[in-house]
């Protein structure tokens, strides 16, 4: 998924996402885009595309997986039975 300065969102890119906005926003080329980070290294993070600075995002699906054990179902359970011998 891409994002543009504008908030545009390009969606379904792929596997070559940089051959696909090519292909979309009708130019024949594009200059990689970089970002400083904190630790003082430097990423691609985009391209830019004619008047367009698109950042890349890699998305994944959410899986929360809950976790079940002494703390979940037993102590949920001691608490029932707790109310039933009262």
């Amino acid at each position: 998924m891409g994002i543009d300065q504008y908030g545009h969102t390009y969606h379904n890119l792929g596997e070559y996402p940089r051959k696909e906005l090519l292909s979309r926003l009708g130019y024949k080329k594009a200059e990689k885009m970089y970002r400083d980070k904190k630790d003082g290294s430097t990423v691609h993070c985009g391209y830019v595309i004619g008047r367009f600075w698109i950042e890349l995002y890699k998305i994944e699906p959410f899986e929360s997986r809950r976790r079940v054990g002494e703390l979940g179902l037993l102590s949920r359970l001691k608490k029932i039975e707790k109310r039933k011998i009262v």
